[in-house]
C-alpha cells in the first residue's frame, strides 16, 4: 500500500511574524511542497475567505460551460494572448487564435464574454 501524501501548508504569518526558526521552517516547507507536489497550501495570507468561495464557485461554474464556449476564451483580448502579448510572447500565440478569430465573423468579444457569470463578488 502506498503512503498518502499531504499537500505541504504554510503559514505566511510565519514569515512575517515568526522568528529566524519559523521562517527557515517556511523556506523549506516552500521549496519541498513546490519540488514534489508543484503547488502548495498558503494560509495567513489575509484574503477574505468569502472572495475565496465565490473564486471556486465562479471556477466551477466556468468548467461547467460546453467546451466550445470555453475555447472562444482561449484568444480572446484581454485574455492570455493579451497577457502573451504584452510579455513580448504575441508571435508564439498567433497562429491558431487569429485563424479563429477570421472564421468567427462578426462574432464580438462581448458577445463571448456573454457566457461567462459575472465575476462581481455578491455581498453576504
Amino acid at each position: 500500500m502506498t503512503a498518502v501524501k499531504n499537500i505541504p501548508t504554510v503559514d505566511l504569518n510565519d514569515y512575517t511574524s515568526g522568528g529566524a526558526a519559523a521562517r527557515s521552517r517556511l523556506i523549506e516547507t516552500l521549496g519541498g511542497g513546490l519540488s514534489e507536489f508543484g503547488f502548495l497550501n498558503v494560509e495567513g495570507h489575509g484574503i477574505d475567505p468569502a472572495l475565496i468561495r465565490t473564486t471556486y464557485d465562479l471556477w466551477k461554474r466556468f468548467l461547467a460551460l460546453p467546451d466550445d464556449v470555453k475555447r472562444h476564451y482561449a484568444g480572446d483580448v484581454g485574455g492570455a494572448r493579451h497577457a502573451a502579448e504584452r510579455a513580448g510572447l504575441g508571435a508564439q500565440c498567433r497562429g491558431e487564435s487569429e485563424r479563429r478569430s477570421s472564421a468567427e465573423g462578426t462574432r464580438t468579444a462581448a458577445s463571448r464574454r456573454s457566457a461567462l457569470p459575472s465575476t462581481r463578488a455578491t455581498r453576504r
